[in-house]
């Protein structure tokens, strides 16, 4: 991931430790692909995890961007949303898509 930092995040409630990396917003919703579902099984079926955009197959996890998704799936979270209600972790984005759709600073990460 170029120009993504590591953060280490505590929970303090269990004692685990683990690292996550700082999350992208984006400016559409999780899972908000025309296609979502029938890519995801798809890539499902391929052994591959799906990008919490279009549903395709990442095929090179290391390399993809990472976001955090919350709401049950209805909004993009960062590094600090672990704890909150909805939490449904870090999934990755391919690149299209991140080429497509990450939220620039002035768009302020909010979804369309």
């Amino acid at each position: 991931m170029v120009g993504s930092k590591i953060v280490v995040v505590i929970l303090r409630a269990t004692g685990y430790y683990y690292l996550m990396s700082a999350a992208t917003a984006y400016s559409v919703r999780p899972f908000s692909g025309p296609k979502y579902h029938e890519n995801a099984e798809r890539a499902y079926s391929a052994d591959l995890i799906p990008c919490a955009i279009c549903g395709k197959g990442v095929k090179d996890l290391a390399k993809a961007a990472k976001a955090v998704v919350i709401d049950g799936g209805a909004s993009w979270g960062n590094e600090r949303s672990v704890q909150d209600a909805g939490y449904m972790g870090e999934w990755p984005v391919g690149s299209d898509c991140h080429r497509k759709h990450a939220a620039r600073p002035a768009e302020g990460g909010a979804p369309r």
